[in-house]
């Protein structure tokens, strides 16, 4: 005998789980919180990144060098966990 397979479930199944147990009050709860949360993680790192490409550019020649690049790419991009 071989068991029936597991439905497989997704973030619209656990939404409409929720929905249908909870109700839509409890599905978009926190919805204000993680819209705050990430536009503060995102201008802080657009203005980190604006800061860094400013410092890390040539006056002379107006370019940054890879090397410059990648490391400003590394220190805007990387999260700190339980900080981020």
């Amino acid at each position: 005998m071989t068991a029936a397979p597991r439905p497989s479930v997704g973030p619209v199944t656990v939404g409409m789980n929720i929905l249908r147990q909870e109700g839509a009050t409890t599905l978009f709860s926190s919805v204000s919180a993680t819209v705050l949360q990430q536009t503060l993680y995102s201008t802080t790192r657009m203005v980190l990144y604006d800061v860094l490409k400013t410092k890390g550019t040539n006056p002379e020649t107006g370019n940054m060098p890879l090397v410059r690049k990648i490391t400003v790419g590394l220190i805007i991009g990387t999260r700190r966990k339980g900080l981020v």
